[in-house]
């Protein structure tokens, strides 16, 4: 990769450039920021900025300024600014459709695809609509116990059971038509505002069969189990974070993230 497609690169990634407004005396700096986000307007600009030779010697900055404005030709068509590559299919995007909150562009059917399989920016990550997953049939409940919690000794515990029995797997599982294995877990919150705030949250994730997923059971190494899908929980009271367990200070925070990964927040 050259340093012009590593600073293009670095460029794009930073949309405030994208979006200069502001006037400023031109600089090399400035020129070169210009021409990387439009280049057949800005390639008369750079044109003070042709090397002047010292000798036989051309100073670095003034080669990458040659460099911008050799040749006003080969500057890209603006008519082909539009055809950029679809990063689902690879090809020029065709029927360009963008994502309004990242600003992503695909193809309409390849985006339209995707989306019926999750609904995430395929680049960014970005959540558009409800995700629901393919969580099997099974329960949740809630109950209080008057016991605390290591590092939340001033209130109770909130004990959250799951349970799932054995079944069959539909068409969005792994293996549709097979047997898959149910299984029982229980997890801990401290019964304080902030813990409140997450049983309600991994409620949603439930509900929008997000919690679990089919799959291979890490403990066990079986297939077609009941298992956690990314949002972590704490699966016993004491132990440390080692052992899935408080005190851990910072888990209700992490916990939230993954909630909010999936789309999930209040």
């Amino acid at each position: 990769m050259t340093f012009f497609d590593k600073y293009s690169s670095y460029l794009h990634s930073r949309s405030e450039y994208l979006n200069t407004t502001t006037s400023f005396t031109p600089s090399l700096n400035n020129m070169l920021v210009l021409f990387l986000v439009d280049p057949v307007y800005h390639t008369d600009r750079l044109s003070c900025f042709r090397p002047r030779r010292h000798g036989n010697k051309t100073s670095k900055s003034e080669a990458l300024a040659a460099f911008c404005v050799k040749d006003k030709a080969s500057a890209p068509d603006p008519k082909d600014v539009d055809k950029k590559e679809c990063s689902i299919c690879l090809s020029v995007i065709t029927n360009k459709k963008t994502l309004d909150k990242c600003g992503h562009s695909f193809c309409a059917h390849c985006i339209d695809q995707a989306f019926e399989h999750t609904k995430k920016c395929p680049l960014c990550f970005t959540v558009y609509g409800p995700l629901i997953g393919n969580q099997p049939k099974g329960n949740m409940f809630d109950s209080i116990r008057s016991t605390s919690l290591p590092g939340f000794g001033s209130c109770g515990t909130i004990v959250i059971s799951y349970r799932f029995p054995n079944g069959i797997q539909g068409l969005e599982h792994p293996n549709p038509g097979k047997p898959y294995e149910g299984t029982d877990r229980r997890a801990y919150l401290p019964d304080n505002w902030e813990g409140r705030k997450v049983l309600g949250l991994l409620k949603k994730a439930f509900n929008q069969k997000l919690t679990f997923t089919i799959g291979q059971s890490r403990t066990t190494g079986k297939d077609n189990c009941v298992i956690w899908n990314g949002i972590h929980h704490k699966t016993s009271s004491t132990g440390g974070p080692t052992c899935f367990g408080y005190p851990d200070p910072v888990y209700l925070k992490r916990v939230q993230e993954d909630l909010a990964a999936k789309g999930i927040t209040e």
